[in-house]
């Protein structure tokens, strides 16, 4: 009954599939562990001096780039693969088309029950960031305290 009247909700929505995930997990019993986070790994090249400039050193080769993150590249990657994201930004295999071959390599190695290299953090736990689960849970959940560390 809860699910028909959720999609009778969604019919005639704008952009349903945008927000009937949300909308749904929001509504179970697994509210209690949502972060309020996108986890995605994004490095913005102003963070690191004139964006424009990276751009332009990027754009070699008759490329237009406009801005947006950093792309990945492969010397780069092992901070992305040890972080505690699910997602990143920006891959372009047209300027690295070696970090997908890592990225599989990696990820092979995890699904084959390996401690792959490097170590990835659990999802939405830091080391660099304790309170990472508890500065980014969801509105109104209960104090999460130890089990966020």
């Amino acid at each position: 009954a809860e699910a028909a009247t959720l999609l009778l909700a969604f019919e005639r929505r704008l952009v349903p599939d945008e927000s009937l995930l949300q909308t749904a997990v929001m509504h179970s019993p697994y509210k209690a562990t949502l972060l309020n986070h996108n986890l995605r790994w994004i490095d913005w090249p102003h963070q690191h001096g004139d964006a424009q400039e990276y751009w332009n050193r990027v754009g070699k080769g008759g490329r237009a780039f406009v801005g947006g993150p950093q792309v990945l590249n492969s010397s780069e990657l092992g901070p992305v693969l040890a972080s505690p994201y699910m997602f990143a930004r920006k891959v372009d295999l047209d300027i690295d088309p070696q970090v997908l071959v890592l990225w599989d390599k990696w990820m092979a190695r995890k699904l084959a029950g390996e401690v792959a290299q490097p170590a990835q953090a659990p999802i939405g736990h830091s080391p660099g960031d304790p309170m990472l689960s508890i500065r980014f849970r969801a509105p109104g959940l209960r104090d999460m305290g130890a089990e966020a560390a």
